[in-house]
């Protein structure tokens, strides 16, 4: 692509030296800079990115984008503003503008992202969409499904913008095509979606998290209600809406961020997608819907009420494309979950296992009440909390957990910190609630060693809940990423134990 053409969409401050004729790609990430190729020197949170011009010089890059005022000594240089906002301008219209010519929905709020993210894609294939999805667990178009490669729950503009057009490239034209993205708080923050032409905003819910980045409650709703004010009714592609959980105490702050039509969901009786949960249990849900004035009833294999919250989330934005809610309601008993997210591990053990992702405040509350509302015998919760997050999340975590006949402490993600530091706060939490070590509570780091012991704890008629990590394959502590899988872990301590099935 010519590079005279590419920079008209980001109206530089100045260029020095001479412009090469064109390009052949676009990178923030000197290790993959390829000959040809533009570099975009991005500050980045820890690192700033006009380090590593050399080594992306080395690498045969052509051109190099700047902050205005950085001294750097290369063949091209183009200063601007904002490197991580030209970022996303380049490498979208690099490749075409793609969200441009598709249906783009974009699901944000503290949880149910993924879950909701997973049950948008199969009512919109269902309906005959060509589908493209990045969310935490997964990327997919259409029905060919991998596990997420990017380190990050939203990955950064150029992974996202060439996503975008391959996914039009690779589906039938004949056929209406959507991208799912889940848009966490950080990636609308650092504009990773800055340049993606959203059409559909969706708001699952909100707590305090993320505040060890965000700073404040306040920056960090702000930033979420980004992704609603941002939606314009431009005409080119049909109507833009905002769907929005009228359940959650913040909804009206995300209503009045639209500046397009809102469609409410929740379970009162004020929304205007409204549900009704009839029956949940071990096997998932029954539950009814009012849509319109009219009645629909369907089931689901998803677990808890919080589920039937997403469901709604799902048929609202399907709805909202104008979608028969007859063919929706077929559809959702259909839906299976997302993997690590209240995942049943049964080899024939007489007590239930489940795994889950719940690794904030708000999410394990939901999964305690839901699997509390199963009427287990006895609940034991494993739970640890990540390093380098938000410290004020892991008294509360572990206070939620002490909710259980009894809590195991353990190691979650602990990145740089010591994991038996994290452990501490989150007893001490315990004990200022009243808990005594040994009895209400167990502190046990390893956590292979934890997950064993509560194997060990449980009687038959029991439940477990293995918490916060879910679908992840791996502990990072310190410089070293740790193979772990709950999943895969518990199975074969069950196996020790025994239980085959």
């Amino acid at each position: 692509m010519q590079l005279s053409e590419l920079l008209k969409s980001i109206h530089p401050n100045s260029i020095k030296g001479v412009l090469p004729e064109s390009i052949s790609g676009i990178t923030h990430d000197s290790r993959k800079v390829e000959l040809g190729n533009l570099f975009v020197a991005v500050p980045g949170v820890k690192v700033d990115g006009s380090s590593f011009i050399a080594n992306a010089l080395e690498r045969g890059a052509t051109g190099i984008v700047v902050k205005t005022g950085i001294d750097i000594n290369a063949p091209c240089v183009v200063e601007v503003a904002n490197p991580r906002a030209s970022l996303a301008d380049l490498v979208s219209h690099f490749y075409g503008n793609p969200s441009e010519y598709m249906k783009v929905v974009g699901v944000t709020g503290t949880d149910g992202k993924t879950t909701t993210s997973h049950l948008i894609r199969h009512l919109l294939l269902d309906s005959g969409y060509n589908i493209g999805v990045i969310n935490t667990v997964y990327i997919a178009q259409n029905h060919n499904e991998q596990k997420n490669p990017f380190a990050l729950t939203t990955p950064d503009s150029p992974d996202i913008q060439q996503f975008l057009s391959q996914t039009l490239e690779l589906n039938d034209p004949q056929k209406p095509i959507a991208a799912i993205l889940e848009a966490s708080s950080h990636a609308i923050a650092l504009d990773r979606v800055r340049a993606v032409d959203f059409d559909v905003a969706v708001f699952t819910n909100i707590t305090s998290t993320h505040l060890e980045y965000h700073g404040s409650f306040k920056e960090y709703r702000d930033i979420k209600g980004r992704l609603f004010s941002g939606l314009t009714q431009d005409g080119q592609k049909g109507p833009k809406f905002g769907v929005i959980n009228g359940d959650d105490s913040h909804a009206e702050f995300f209503r009045d961020r639209c500046n397009v039509p809102v469609i409410d969901y929740g379970l009162n009786d004020f929304s205007q997608v409204r549900g009704e949960v009839m029956r949940t249990g071990v096997e998932g849900s029954e539950f009814k819907v009012w849509i319109d004035g009219r009645e629909y009833k369907s089931s689901t294999r998803l677990q808890g009420r919080f589920n039937v919250s997403n469901i709604l989330a799902g048929i609202s934005t399907a709805y909202g494309l104008g979608i028969d809610i007859d063919r929706l309601m077929a559809k959702i008993p259909e839906i299976g979950p997302v993997q690590g997210r209240m995942m049943e591990v049964d080899q024939g053990q007489p007590f239930r296992v489940i795994v889950d992702f719940a690794h904030t405040p708000g999410a394990l509350r939901a999964v305690i009440n839901s699997v509390r509302e199963q009427d287990p015998k006895r609940l034991g919760v494993l739970i640890g909390h990540a390093g380098e997050r938000d410290l004020n999340n892991r008294p509360e975590l572990a206070k939620v957990a002490g909710d259980a006949d009894i809590v195991f402490v353990t190691m979650d993600d602990p990145e740089s910190e010591d994991p038996a530091e994290i452990a501490a706060e989150m007893s001490k939490a315990l004990n200022d609630d009243g808990k005594i070590e040994g009895k209400d509570y167990k502190v046990i780091i390893d956590r292979r060693m934890a997950m064993e012991e509560a194997l060990k704890w449980a009687d038959p008629g029991d439940l477990l809940l293995f918490a916060g990590r879910g679908h992840e394959t791996s502990i990072p502590l310190g410089n070293k990423k740790i193979p772990f899988n709950d999943e895969n872990v518990t199975r074969e301590l069950l196996h020790k134990m025994g239980y085959t099935r």
